[in-house]
């Protein structure tokens, strides 16, 4: 056990002054690419409406697990200005398979009832990243990002009812905005790892979708 915290500790230490060197340098764009899980804040009776009023379902939905990728460029600014090299403009695609709820009737007259619902959600943002230093050590670079795009939400719904069964669905593109914590750790002078939590939201015929994001990836960095 011994051995392992002395060598654990020791890769630490030389990877943190490797890093310190050259985290943030070079050209400031990446790509990157990861998975992620999203945690429902949904409520999609709107989606559902005839199904509540008349057989009194509505289903919740389960969280789900998807993928990403990523560009980012560093942001022009000055040299001379103190903000220089902390602002990034970062374009991402992010795909959510198969959130998913279910339910039976509760009511005496519908009982038996039951609708299965399964959404997909893929957005397309762009967002601007603050990326600020702590002290001289570079290798660990906390942000925060704010940003927007399109969000494609598409639902299907199946419902059975007395040995009966009706399939339905709808695909909306509306706008979205989401706003993200997270921090990058270098590992080496050209990846590093990403960990981000994202509130995302959409708008107008999407408004109901909500969900908050936690993912995991790695970068290139050039």
């Amino acid at each position: 056990m011994k051995k392992i915290l002395v060598l654990a500790s020791a890769f630490l230490i030389l990877t943190v002054a490797a890093g310190a060197a050259y985290a943030g340098e070079g050209l400031g764009v990446y790509f990157g690419a990861g998975g992620s899980y999203a945690f429902e804040c949904m409520d999609i009776d709107e989606y559902n409406g005839y199904y509540v009023s008349e057989y009194g379902i509505s289903p919740e939905l389960d969280g789900t697990y998807g993928f990403y990728a990523l560009f980012g460029a560093r942001i022009p600014i000055p040299e001379k200005a103190r903000i220089a090299r902390l602002f990034f403009f970062e374009l991402e695609g992010n795909y959510l398979p198969g959130f998913e709820g279910s339910e039976e009737s509760v009511l005496a007259a519908t009982k038996g009832a039951k609708l299965d619902v399964e959404l997909d959600v893929t957005t397309i943002t762009g967002a601007i990243k603050f990326a600020p230093k702590i002290g001289d050590i570079e290798v660990f670079r906390p942000y925060a990002s704010l940003g927007g795009g399109l969000m494609i939400g598409e639902i299907s719904t199946t419902a059975s009812y007395k040995g009966k069964t009706v399939t339905g669905g709808n695909t909306e593109h509306d706008p979205c905005f989401k706003a993200g914590l997270g921090f990058d750790y270098y590992l080496t002078e050209s990846i590093s790892l990403n960990m981000e939590a994202t509130y995302v939201t959409g708008f107008h015929d999407l408004d109901e979708v909500k969900y908050v994001n936690g993912s995991a990836g790695f970068a290139f960095h050039l």
